[in-house]
């Protein structure tokens, strides 16, 4: 089965997380100005490693299609405006707390537009036998899905599978 092409809210959602990579990339090497004399090379090397690259595996799965990468950003986005908010919440004074709304805003435009049925479609999270949004992972890396709502399972990208009862 040929891949659809990509929503308006999926461009959306990956322009948002090249956003977030950027400014985390921006604050990292802010940071490492700040103490480059005092940190080894490898330190700012994983620091760059994890504030960009892994980010950027998402975005390529995203825009693959892949419904485990709408998964996992949808739950990392979560983490982050948790996060976010608590810092809201504690922020010493009312610029500090601007920063941060605005911060979270980025992380919850993804929950909402990874949410929006032309997404859901894409990831190919719709059952091909009732219509419902109601997918359950039936394997490790998302590759095996079940309906919650009449049972049926299918394989990413075909549509349907050998077994299609319930489980």
């Amino acid at each position: 089965m040929d891949r659809p092409a990509m929503p308006p809210t999926v461009i959306a959602a990956v322009v948002v997380i090249g956003a977030i990579v950027l400014l985390g990339l921006a604050v990292t090497l802010a940071a490492v100005a700040a103490a480059s004399a005092s940190l080894p090379i490898a330190v700012v090397a994983l620091a760059v490693v994890f504030r960009c690259a892994i980010p950027l595996l998402f975005v390529v799965f995203l825009v693959r299609g892949h419904p485990l990468a709408h998964q996992w950003a949808t739950l990392v986005s979560g983490f982050a405006v948790l996060i976010g908010v608590l810092g809201v919440v504690t922020a010493p004074d009312n610029l500090t707390r601007a920063v941060l709304a605005g911060y979270v805003a980025l992380p919850l435009s993804v929950i909402v537009l990874l949410g929006r049925e032309p997404s859901l479609r894409y990831f190919d999270l719709q059952c091909p036998a009732c219509g419902a949004f109601r997918t359950k992972a039936k394997s490790f890396l998302f590759n095996a899905k079940g309906c919650a709502a009449c049972g049926h399972r299918w394989n990413h990208r075909q549509g349907s599978s050998r077994a299609t009862g319930p489980g």
